[in-house]
């Protein structure tokens, strides 16, 4: 590593810490969108049985969710 001065060092770590949260963010929201298409497909395949449309739960449609996450 090398030597910054205090002011240069703070900036950094500031910087590092930004870039952090923004990643983790981005982490929470593609789990978020992955958790939603999943509930969707459940709630897809529960509604299928209940009309008794469907006893096998890979005739159904696949549902990737939105497209731009």
């Amino acid at each position: 590593m090398t030597d910054l001065d205090p002011e240069q060092r703070v900036r950094q770590l500031v910087e590092q810490a930004r870039l952090r949260r923004e990643q983790d963010r981005e982490v929470r929201a593609a789990f978020s969108v992955a958790r939603a298409a999943g509930l969707r497909r459940r709630h897809q395949a529960k509604l299928a049985r209940l009309r008794g449309d469907v006893t096998d739960l890979e005739s159904l449609p696949e549902d990737d969710g939105p497209t731009a996450a």
